[in-house]
């Protein structure tokens, strides 16, 4: 969004913040630490994301710029979010999902938020549409796609604050 944002004829709409939490599942031994430190962190079996993904050079970046000088990455990599939602499961490893996706984790009772705020970059959720293309079908998808987001999405920041409150 960030590098088409601005480009003529181009209608572009940020849904969400991006803002990326570390998940684990409900029970993780780490949920019941007083506080979670960077060597802690460093501790920790990792999932990742794709190689080359923005997840994860984000993940990777804001590891390091927290103080985890040295990461495992990955002990478990995937491009497949249900193989990395099973092992995440049934295991103490930990991963860097959006806020977005996070919160529905969490709901399904099964994953925590970590509490433990990792700095951006944020990728947010939105669209982009072309104004040339704008008609009634469209602009009700529109509508009701911002609608439905916006409410995932306080839904999710919700969760994961009181993760971190």
């Amino acid at each position: 969004v960030d590098v088409i944002e601005g480009i003529p004829n181009l209608i572009v709409e940020r849904l969400t913040r991006g803002e990326n939490v570390v998940v684990c599942r409900a029970g993780h031994p780490l949920l019941a630490k007083k506080q979670i430190t960077p060597e802690m962190l460093s501790r920790a079996r990792w999932i990742t994301h794709a190689r080359g993904s923005l997840l994860n050079r984000d993940t990777r970046l804001a590891l390091t710029a927290v103080g985890v000088d040295f990461i495992d990455l990955p002990a478990f990599e995937s491009n497949s979010a249900g193989a990395m939602h099973a092992v995440m499961e049934h295991s103490d490893m930990l991963t860097d999902l959006p806020d977005l996706i996070a919160g529905s984790l969490v709901e399904s009772g099964v994953f925590a938020v970590l509490p433990f705020r990792l700095p951006g970059p944020y990728r947010p959720f939105g669209y982009v549409t072309h104004e040339a293309r704008q008609n009634p079908a469209l602009l009700a998808f529109r509508e009701g796609l911002s609608i439905d987001i916006r409410k995932a999405d306080a839904r999710a920041r919700k969760i994961c604050e009181q993760a971190f409150a």
